[in-house]
């Protein structure tokens, strides 16, 4: 993207505007085309200091339309995970804990049981 065509402002009319649509699937494929940019184009947004926090509340409200109808059933369940574990790193079981070792002071052990 040679020369940036967003203000703040501008860029966050642009997202609400795509996302007022309540009737077409969301994605980032789909607001990148929306802003005029491709995917190189929104990446560089997404790096941009000014932008970064606008874009990353467009990322949660994408993760939410996909959580939000594939509960629903609007939306394929099996699609809407895989979507949610790949792009927004959801996973199936919760992370195992690292073995931890505990050791007793020697003057506590005249205490333990």
């Amino acid at each position: 993207m040679a020369k940036n065509p967003f203000t703040r402002k501008k860029l966050i009319e642009e997202i609400d505007s795509y996302f007022s649509d309540e009737e077409s699937v969301k994605s980032f494929a789909g607001l990148a085309l929306h802003l005029g940019v491709d995917s190189d184009g929104l990446s560089e947004l997404f790096a941009d200091k000014r932008f970064g926090d606008v874009l990353a509340r467009a990322g949660t409200h994408i993760e939410k339309d996909i959580v939000e109808n594939g509960l629903r059933g609007r939306y394929n369940a099996t699609m809407s995970s895989f979507l949610l574990k790949t792009v927004f790193g959801y996973s199936e079981k919760p992370e195992q804990a690292a073995d931890v070792k505990v050791e007793m002071a020697d003057e506590l052990k005249k205490y333990a049981v």
